[in-house]
């Protein structure tokens, strides 16, 4: 995925915004609202029965910034909408709630684009993160496309980054899976949860770093567990993990297996190379579907001897297979 950058629309406006003395217009009742369902959105409905809820009011004079929501002694309060420019569309829009000083404290803040971010703005420019979900989607669907959920900084002039940061990045294909839906033949990742940096917003983790996160290999596994960040968007299995066969194949490579037996997929330690190595637990079924386990110390499909340590058992109704 190409780098991202966010350098949308400064927002210098907001220095010289609590200097400003506009006063709001007549505000209709609420009867006559034409954007009462506003009113609705931000859960003041109430307050549109009295003069606190204006529309479109304008910040400050020649800001081209405008509030819809309810205004007290000059200042926003409650839940309400800001919009950078005359009308929404093709505008950035930010939906929530905002400080005095008419920067936002906690919403959604979303680019005329459709990408947005949603969550907490308590700190700017300051290198801590602040919790929220950032998604690349332009649909208003984030499930369409890279999605970030975890720490993200805000430097208070519209852009965003989680560098340094702790969080998860989550595919299109990670709902896919989550729906049943995803193709075999898809490869890549679904998700790595991690730390973030080096590389700029929008690429997953940091390269030679170790988290966790799932992938699969086209038309053969799926693979969920520890994983190193290698590159861009590469990544190598490494530590414990489940590597689940999404295909039919045959284990008389794996000792125990056997040409009848299919195998379900390997539990257990894999090493910085990638390949089953160390302790886990081979699992296979039949054709009727009964399942059967081996553990062991593996090096691949080779047994070497007996785990060093005691294993979980994934499936409560596998058989264990005698060791020859």
């Amino acid at each position: 995925m190409k780098k991202i950058n966010l350098l949308i629309t400064s927002l210098a406006t907001f220095a010289m915004l609590t200097s400003c003395g506009q006063q709001p217009a007549a505000t209709p009742e609420c009867e006559e609202c034409e954007e009462c369902e506003e009113c609705e959105e931000c859960e003041e409905c109430e307050e549109c029965e009295d003069n606190g809820f204006v529309v479109d009011y304008e910040i400050c004079e020649d800001a081209n910034v405008f509030w819809t929501g309810k205004l007290v002694e000059g200042k926003p309060a409650g839940v309400g909408k800001l919009v950078y420019g005359v009308g929404e569309e093709g505008n950035t829009v930010f939906k929530g709630t905002l400080n005095e000083d008419w920067t936002p404290a906690s919403g959604r803040y979303q680019y005329g684009n459709g990408m947005y971010y949603e969550g907490s703005f308590e700190h700017v420019n300051d290198g801590v993160g602040n919790f929220g979900r950032f998604t690349w989607s332009t649909s208003g669907d984030f499930r369409d496309a890279n999605t970030y959920v975890g720490g993200i900084t805000w430097n208070g002039k519209g852009g965003f980054d989680n560098q340094g940061q702790y969080g998860t990045v989550y595919a299109p294909a990670y709902w896919k899976w989550q729906k049943g839906t995803l193709p075999k033949s898809y490869a890549g990742l679904l998700y790595w949860s991690g730390l973030f940096g080096g590389r700029g917003f929008g690429y997953a983790g940091k390269v030679g770093e170790r988290g966790q996160g799932m992938f699969q290999f086209k038309d053969n596994s799926i693979y969920t567990g520890d994983i190193r960040c290698d590159n861009e968007w590469g990544f190598t299995r490494y530590g414990w993990g489940w590597n689940e066969w999404i295909v039919d194949e045959a284990s008389a490579w794996v000792s125990g297996g056997s040409a009848d037996l299919l195998i379900i997929g390997f539990e257990g330690n894999f090493s910085d190379k990638g390949w089953i190595d160390g302790d886990g637990t081979w699992y296979f079924k039949n054709a009727e579907g009964a399942k059967f386990y081996l553990t062991g110390c593996w090096n691949g499909g080779n047994r070497l001897g007996d785990a060093t340590m005691k294993l979980p058992l994934r499936f409560a109704d596998a058989t264990e297979i005698a060791v020859a």
